[in-house]
């Protein structure tokens, strides 16, 4: 194994050719093997944003840049573990002095990594918080030794606000030994990450082990600390995607170089049109390298006079966003196809079948998202691999799921919400279940209720805070778009039983299912409008489409809700029955469409569906851009105000 080097870059290059070397070996393993993790940590890689006084490197952003693109230049999956242990390891600037000597101090080879979106709550108690939450995208979480998520803190039921209003989210460091990893990570793409999901429970985390990137100062005092987190993850994606493009090229060049095609007597090589792509390729990654290195540069000279606010400001935006289109457009121009094993399983974890973030998107590691990284495009689902899958309850926090003959049953039973509120973790639930059902074979059927007295009462307002930064309202909506399309496409028939209020979200759902009973004691209604929000989340074109323009403008504006009787006679629902008979008569009808020639009831449905989909394609981005518009509304925060104060809210239309 490589012997420490007093430079990163130099031990990158003496490690490249032994991590090229294994590129086979980490994808099959779905993680970086141990003896190579421990010859990178020997190196230093993982350190070099850890204060010199730690042990670490403390080394300026281009020779992370170079370090990192040098290891994923040999195997894209260990440039971006390598990119999240060196990155996470600048959290060690923020903490307490004793704090950082115990994580970062006491083992020099100790890897650290962890997820900065805030996925999880941390409750204030006596000398810390008491700690729950999953993580997704936990890349390298298994060769970890300490552990990090993000929580939104919470002050006895309602999040802890900032000044500014925005909820206080703080990272909270824990011994990995602690945490439970969820295995999700069955992808094709950079497969050896092992970006596997994590989770404590109600784990105590003492105050000192948490930090707050927004809020708190670094207590290191390097240059490298002016240097805005954030601005050195986006550096680091983009070193990864410069990376991978350089092995795209390298590989065409060679293949290029000793390929002669059939019926051809001159070598790719030889092609005006391949010298082309390539020399378009070089241009595009070279341009892209500039750039980084450019903005690297600027960014330096501000951190290292001191001058934070020049830092921020530089910002690296440009780095974080140009490298990775370039690198996907280089990769295209040369044509390199790895070869991809692609299995037909009977169950596939549902977090692995949600639409991933581009990796050259910081939101994949908790950052703000890049809104221009390519995302699946949900009214094209041909474009996916759709693999059969078996969904379990246990790939759910907020689901659980019952297999009855040919019949799924799943309930919407959320743990800390008893009327099911569409919170982070419900939402992407729901999310993961639809992307899963598109690809379910075994089922015919599936019969959808809520547990309790809901089946879903709409967006929980305590979430509502953390949606007011422009990045997370992009992802949601992203999110949103993603699920009702995938509902949609969904050949195997749902049958919704609307046990309880469905509200919101919660009445979107339920009137884009196929078949919907309701118990007599339910109601349903979309209140968007009650709280400043226009019903972006399909309900501005369901209702419309079921009831037609004028009655649906009449819920739709007043966000009045409908008892029963009165959505069975106005045709919102198909029918309804005794709440006690509620699952014995909606689970016969699933039966009997279960009962049925599956082909003939799948396309039946696809082509019906058809219609509604027309619909979404001319309502539903302006929807939801205009709800996005409203969420940072002044009426939208009055509304939330007065449901806190428990009085009617005094809207301005501002």
């Amino acid at each position: 194994m490589v012997e420490p080097s007093s430079s990163p870059v130099d031990a990158a290059r003496r490690l490249a050719p032994e991590v090229r070397a294994r590129a086979d070996e980490i994808e099959q393993a779905r993680r970086l093997p141990a003896d190579l993790v421990a010859a990178l940590a020997r190196a230093g890689l993982f350190r070099m944003l850890v204060p010199r006084a730690l042990g670490g490197g403390e080394v300026d952003p281009a020779t992370m840049v170079h370090t990192i693109e040098l290891i994923a230049a040999a195997d894209g999956s260990a440039g971006w573990c390598v990119m999240i242990g060196a990155t996470t390891g600048v959290v060690s600037a923020y903490l307490p002095a004793e704090v950082a000597r115990e994580v970062y101090g006491a083992d020099p080879a100790a890897v650290t990594g962890g997820v900065f979106a805030p996925s999880g709550q941390a409750r204030l108690v006596d000398g810390g918080y008491h700690v729950r939450g999953r993580w997704a995208f936990a890349s390298g979480c298994e060769h970890c030794a300490w552990l990090m998520g993000g929580c939104v803190v919470l002050d006895g039921a309602a999040p802890r606000l900032l000044p500014n209003g925005m909820p206080d989210a703080r990272l909270m460091l824990f011994p990995a030994t602690q945490a439970r990893v969820i295995d999700t990570w069955t992808v094709s793409g950079l497969r050896g990450t092992g970006s596997h999901d994590i989770a404590v429970e109600d784990l105590l985390v003492p105050a000192g082990h948490s930090v707050s990137l927004v809020t708190d100062r670094p207590q290191a005092a390097g240059a490298l600390y002016h240097v805005p987190v954030f601005g050195l993850l986006a550096l680091g994606i983009a070193a990864v995607a410069l990376g991978v493009a350089r092995r795209a090229i390298d590989e065409l060049v060679a293949l290029a170089g000793a390929k002669t095609p059939a019926g051809s007597r001159r070598r790719l090589a030889e092609r005006a049109a391949v010298q082309a792509a390539v020399a378009e390729a070089e241009a595009l990654v070279g341009a892209a390298r500039a750039l980084v290195l450019q903005t690297v540069a600027a960014l330096w000279e501000a951190g290292h006079g001191g001058r934070a606010d020049d830092a921020r400001r530089a910002g690296a935006p440009a780095a974080r966003g140009h490298p990775c289109h370039p690198q996907r457009r280089a990769r295209h121009r040369s044509h390199v196809r790895r070869r991809r094993r692609h299995r037909r399983v009977r169950h596939q974890p549902a977090a692995a079948l949600l639409p991933r973030r581009a990796r050259g998107d910081p939101a994949h590691h908790g950052g703000a998202p890049d809104l221009r990284a390519r995302r699946p495009d949900p009214a094209r689902p041909g474009r996916r691999h759709d693999h059969a899958v078996m969904l379990t309850t246990a790939d759910f926090t907020t689901l659980q799921l019952e297999r009855i003959d040919d019949v799924l049953r799943v309930t919407i039973a959320h743990p800390t919400k008893p009327l099911n509120a569409v919170d982070a973790r419900l939402h992407h639930d729901l999310t993961a279940l639809f992307a899963g059902l598109r690809r379910e074979t075994a089922a015919r059927a599936v019969l959808l209720t809520g547990r309790g007295r809901a089946f879903s009462a709409g967006g929980d307002f305590a979430w509502f805070p953390s949606l007011q930064d422009p990045a997370a309202l992009e992802a949601l909506r992203r999110d949103a778009k993603q699920m009702i399309w995938d509902l949609l496409d969904t050949e195997v028939p749902i049958v919704a039983a609307v046990n309880g209020h469905a509200m919101g979200l919660g009445a979107s759902i339920a009137l884009l299912c196929d078949v919907i009973f309701m118990a007599d004691t339910a109601t349903i209604g979309d209140p968007h409008v009650r709280v400043g929000l226009v019903a972006g989340d399909g309900g501005a074109v369901i209702w419309p489409l079921t009831l037609g323009p004028a009655r649906a403008k009449q819920y739709l504006l007043t966000g009045d809700p409908l008892p029963a009787a009165e959505a069975e006679r106005i045709g919102l629902v198909n029918r309804v029955v005794p709440a006690a008979d509620l699952d014995r008569e909606a689970m016969a009808f699933a039966r009997r469409l279960a009962a049925g020639a599956p082909l003939a009831v799948r396309y039946t449905k696809l082509a019906v569906n058809k219609l509604v989909k027309d619909a979404l394609n001319m309502a539903f981005d302006t929807s939801t851009a205009l709800e996005l518009v409203t969420f940072r509304s002044a009426d939208h925060a009055e509304a939330l105000a007065a449901l806190a104060e428990k009085r009617p809210p005094v809207f301005r239309g501002r």
